[in-house]
C-alpha cells in the first residue's frame, strides 16, 4: 500500500525511529505472545527468522 512504502521511506531515510521493546527468535513466539498479553514490556516485539 501507499502509506506502508510511505513508512518504509521514512525509516530508510533516517526520519522515523521505530521501537521495539524485545527482540527474539521466532522459536519463542509462544513465551513473547505471552509477554506481550501480559505487558510484560511497553512495546512492539520483533521477531527473528532462525
Amino acid at each position: 500500500s501507499v502509506g506502508l512504502r510511505r513508512l518504509a521511506d521514512l525509516v530508510a531515510e533516517g526520519k522515523l525511529a521505530p521501537h521495539s521493546s524485545v527482540e527474539r527468535p521466532w522459536g519463542e513466539i509462544g513465551q513473547v505472545a505471552q509477554d506481550l498479553i501480559a505487558r510484560r514490556f511497553p512495546a512492539k516485539a520483533v521477531l527473528t527468522l532462525d
